[in-house]
Order: C-alpha cells, then structure tokens, then sequence
C-alpha cells in the first residue's frame, strides 16, 4: 500500500466470520392460493459485497431492473418484480445493501384443508445435493475464507388459516462449520418467523473428521427441505 508517498507491504488480517458473508432480511405475505409478495433486504459484507459489487459493475445503470430481475429468477422461478433499490457499486460501501420487491406464483402446495409450504418456496433456492457423496476421504478438506450467512423470514399467514406444524429447529456442528435454523410463532398466531445461522471458520480438516462432515452437510440439507403446514380454518370456528 501507498502512505506517505511510499509505498510498503502490509498483512490483510483474515475475514473473521461475521465480516464476511450475507444477511437476508425477508417480509413474506402468503396469500390463499399460495402465491406471496415479499420485500428483500441483502446486506453484503466483505468478500460477499465485493462479489456483489464487481456483478454489478458490470452492468449499465440502465439494465439494473434487467439484473434485479436476474437475481429474484434465480431465487424464485416464478417471481416477478415489483421495485428494487441497487446503490452505485463504484462508491465501493460495506456493507453492500440491494433492496427487492416481487410477487411469486405457486409458493404454497393446496391438499385439500392444508396448505405445504417448503422451506425453499418460502426463502429462494434450488434442492442442492451434498457435496461430499463418497464414503472415504484421502485428502483434507480446506475451507480458504471464513464467513457467516443469516436469513430472517418473517412471514404473514393468509386470512383464514392456521398453523398446523412447523420444523423441529436444527443445530447442526462439525468442527469448522455449524447451522442453526428455528421457526417459531408469533404470540398473535399471524405471522412465523424463520432464522437461519451460517457459520464457517478458516482452516482445515482431516479425512479423519470426513463423516461428520458429511453428516452435516446431510442433515443441513434435510433442514433446508423441511416444511411448514398450514390449515385452513373451518367455517365458523374462532380465530386466534
């Protein structure tokens, strides 16, 4: 680096986990026929908000709709956006903060009284498979950077229906990485509330520790695909 008019060589100390990485703060409003409208907050940290940055560079200031369009596809298929608010990247901010606003389509599963509403229908993302299928391991497994990942999805129920089941909340932990996912109901009975905690740390692991490696990633995986079912409430009866 450059001080002083001369130049000398400097240590970049290692991201610590909560410097880098992404939160995700969601307001989901479920409606009756299982579409939602949601408002997206990405706050982006570190290397995260780097990233994010140099995608948006890349794209003219007159095609940022076209590129929050891209972003809320690859989260929802069916997603249509409805506003966005993308800062000038060159100003370089960390964190690095886009606003999304957008409907989607067919979020919620309708079984006769019931409504399954998957885990990814609900947060974004694809079903991913484990990375980590064979059964032994020669090599360590060497996780360069850390970083930390948050969800909160606070989500409305729509009129006329009730919770019928949530998820068991999930602490998952292997020596380098651990994920905490919880859902929980608000006193009123309107709205759930669902939290999702990422953490990596630098360093190494050795195939010794290959399976509960694996283990975590599987049961992180399964948590990921869990689902919350709602009920509609019967003509007549009391509300909460």
């Amino acid at each position: 680096m450059i001080r002083g008019g001369k130049g000398q060589f400097a240590v970049i100390p290692p991201y610590q986990p909560e410097e880098n990485g992404s939160s995700v703060s969601c307001r989901v409003r479920l409606s009756a026929d299982g579409g939602m409208e949601t408002q997206m907050e990405v706050v982006a940290r570190g290397g995260s908000a780097q990233s994010l940055r140099a995608q948006i560079r890349a794209v003219p200031p007159a095609k940022y709709r076209e590129a929050a369009e891209g972003i809320v596809k690859t989260l929802f298929r069916t997603a249509v956006l409805r506003d966005y608010e993308i800062p000038n990247p060159a100003e370089k901010p960390d964190p690095y903060v886009i606003k999304l606003t957008f409907t989607a389509a067919q979020c919620g599963k309708k079984i006769g009284s019931l409504m399954l509403l998957p885990m990814t229908a609900l947060t974004g993302g694809s079903r991913t498979q484990s990375p980590y299928t064979k059964d032994t391991r020669l090599w360590p497994i060497v996780y360069d950077e850390a970083e930390q990942n948050r969800l909160q999805a606070v989500i409305t129920l729509p009129d006329g229906y009730v919770v019928e089941a949530i998820p068991e909340d999930v602490d998952a932990r292997c020596s380098l990485r651990a994920y905490r996912q919880t859902c929980a109901q608000s006193a009123d009975r309107k709205t759930l509330t669902l939290t999702r905690i990422a953490t990596t740390r630098a360093g190494r692991m050795p195939p010794g520790e290959y399976s509960r490696v694996r283990a975590y990633c599987e049961q992180t995986l399964r948590a990921k695909e869990d689902q919350i079912v709602l009920k509609k409430r019967e003509e007549g009866e009391g509300g909460p």
